[in-house]
């Protein structure tokens, strides 16, 4: 009987102790991401990339944006399927948004991202946007503003 309270207890302290360390490390690595948080860094970096080209193509019915990708990390969110990356048009308010083909699919690059490589998106354009426009970019919750299509 003796032998299987101690058992008991020996179990329960390691239980407590492993619950202990979980929320150790939880929160060591909460306030890592915190401090990362609180440092001024720019979409681009935040995103991964650095913009490459942003051109217009196909006689001005699509605009072209080649990146190219610095951190493998953080660009993953832009190779997600979910997430739709769109264009702004600040002096419009007019989104214009990646054309999903029936036989092609979706007009962009997926996969996982590789370090130094650079990937396209491309997007709609009804017209309105010139070379000179300046437009920001969406991608996810971050948005890349003043760009200038060449």
């Amino acid at each position: 009987m003796i032998k299987k309270i101690i058992i008991s207890l020996f179990a329960i302290v390691l239980l407590a102790f492993n619950l202990y360390a979980e929320k150790k490390v939880f929160f060591e690595k909460n306030t890592s991401i915190v401090n990362k948080k609180d440092e001024k860094i720019s979409p681009l970096e935040k995103l991964g990339i650095e913009i490459v080209s942003l051109r217009l193509t196909a006689y001005g019915k699509l605009i072209d944006l080649r990146y190219k990708v610095i951190d493998e990390h953080r660009a993953s969110i832009i190779f997600n399927p979910k997430v739709k990356p769109y264009l702004l048009d600040p002096r419009t308010g007019y989104k214009y948004y990646i054309p999903n083909t029936p036989k092609v699919g979706s007009l962009r690059s997926y996969g996982t991202p590789i370090k130094n490589r650079v990937y396209f998106m491309l997007f709609g354009n009804n017209g309105s946007l010139k070379k000179g426009s300046i437009i920001n970019i969406a991608i996810g919750d971050t948005v890349i503003e003043n760009l200038v299509i060449e």
